[in-house]
């Protein structure tokens, strides 16, 4: 149940990215980069670097769940983690 409200979460982090703060952002970068001043254009890209790092982990994050979604489950057991031991057989 964990990874469903952890996906979750990054659903809404992703949506106020998209939603919010990228086209209040992305605006004010290109404003930015425009500026005749060395500092104001550093800020610009600074900022589209920050805006193309978070639009490149969100790429990345929903390939992975879809690759997750869509792979054939696998045939190997399922890794235990080390307080749990495995139930014997009878």
């Amino acid at each position: 149940m964990s990874a469903f409200r952890a996906s979750y979460r990054w659903l809404v982090v992703w949506l106020l990215f998209y939603g919010v703060a990228l086209p209040y952002a992305l605006p004010t970068f290109l404003d930015w980069l425009n500026q005749p001043s060395d500092q104001w254009l550093t800020y610009g890209v600074l900022g589209l670097l920050a805006v193309a790092t978070g639009v490149a982990l969100s790429l990345y994050q929903a390939g992975r769940a879809l690759i997750r979604r869509f792979q054939p489950p696998s045939s190997t057991p399922p890794k235990l983690d080390s307080h749990e031991r495995p139930t014997p057989r009878h």
